[in-house]
């Protein structure tokens, strides 16, 4: 199925370590703030009040952050940085969510998986067209009523892993782009899951075009569910 262009929008997810006591750094946030599709201009902290987002403002604890929100002067959002699913006394696991524009290719977002992997303890993310009636937080269809919009909570039925098992190697999905541990060939090969013949060059990024999606599913019947390159979430 092919979406016209403002039916949908890309969306990235990185899922990264951080030791006990590290910050997030101006610097850092700077350098996604630039791959946003506009200038943030406010932001949030563990849900609390709205403010004025200025460029290089001071380091984030990480250990006393539990969800930060960028937004544009539009109130869209545009990035959300939050603890999920793994937490020890040596190292918690966050995921970094960044909205995108329509661009053909996922070179921006390549370039997060980059950024972040240099930077950071990366152990999993991926990049997909998703449309703009679907939650990007949880990748489902929003449901709207009278007065509202519905808000689910995403389902650990959705990855092809234990979300808890992503350090080891686990993944959501096979998407158009992705940055894979060095054990995620081998967690798929566990569970019977064939990969089109090609040389994977691991940790790192893995990209596969819309012409793959075929192949994929025709290989892996079984896990059709968990290809996804359609824009329709989950």
């Amino acid at each position: 199925m092919i979406f016209q262009k403002r039916t949908f929008r890309n969306l990235v997810k990185l899922f990264f370590l951080s030791p006990s006591g590290e910050v997030l750094g101006g610097h850092e946030l700077k350098a996604i703030c630039e791959l946003c599709v506009a200038p943030p201009a406010t932001y949030v902290v563990n849900y609390g009040k709205k403010k004025t987002y200025t460029e290089g403002r001071s380091s984030f604890e990480l250990d006393k952050l539990d969800y930060l929100e960028l937004a544009d002067s539009s109130n869209n959002l545009l990035a959300t940085i939050s603890q999920r699913y793994f937490k020890d006394q040596q190292a918690s696991l966050f995921q970094l969510m960044l909205l995108g524009g329509t661009e053909k290719g996922f070179h921006t977002e390549a370039r997060l998986m980059e950024i972040v992997a240099a930077q950071r303890d990366l152990r999993y993310g991926y990049a997909r067209a998703l449309r703009i009636d679907f939650d990007p937080s949880t990748e489902t269809k929003m449901r709207t009523g009278f007065l509202s919009t519905e808000v689910r909570m995403e389902e650990a039925k959705v990855w092809m892993f234990p979300p808890s098992e992503i350090v080891l190697g686990g993944i959501k999905g096979l998407y158009p782009l992705n940055y894979w541990s060095g054990q995620v060939v081998k967690r798929l090969a566990d569970i019977g899951f064939e990969l089109p013949a090609s040389r994977l060059k691991l940790p790192g990024v893995v990209a596969f075009a819309d012409s793959d999606a075929e192949s994929l599913v025709e290989l892996n019947p079984r896990y059709q569910d968990f290809v996804r390159f359609d824009g329709l979430g989950s």
